[in-house]
């Protein structure tokens, strides 16, 4: 197995990042403030990448997005391969699947994971072929990262 490197986002606009957040061992992207989701996505995938080149440039990539910051895992994942840094697997915890409308050949590039407890949610990822986890979030990421 390669080595990878976990990078959490930041919760998306208006989110409170979770207390296990805290406990995360990892790249964890500093909250940010903006006026929109569109610069959200700009200064995360700003931080994103600094974090990735200063840390660890040679390692695989896992994004683990939290909150509505799940909604916004396809145009990370895109900012993240302009910047030639792809990103091998998609975590999504405890939020909103991104929409179906975003699903196209260019989406996901990656696995997809998600980690959620809201049985219409697994219900929705399963039906994309997407992997679901149930359970802590922080052991399910620790147990991804095992893998």
């Amino acid at each position: 197995m390669s080595e990878t490197i976990a990078v959490l986002c930041p919760a998306g606009p208006g989110d409170v990042l979770p207390e296990w957040v805290t406990n995360f061992r990892g790249v964890v992207l500093p909250p940010t403030d903006p006026d929109s989701a569109a610069s959200w996505v700009a200064q995360a995938a700003l931080s994103l990448h600094a974090a990735i080149e200063s840390l660890a440039p040679a390692l695989s990539v896992t994004l683990v997005a939290v909150g509505t910051a799940t909604t916004l895992a396809p145009q990370l994942g895109f900012a993240a391969r302009a910047a030639r840094r792809p990103i091998s697997c998609y975590v999504l915890v405890d939020g909103e699947l991104p929409s179906a409308s975003t699903r196209s050949t260019d989406w996901p590039d990656a696995a997809v994971v998600v980690v959620c407890r809201a049985e219409s949610m697994a219900a929705q990822a399963l039906l994309r072929g997407w992997e679901v986890l149930g359970g802590d979030p922080a052991d399910m990421i620790a147990e991804l990262a095992r893998r």
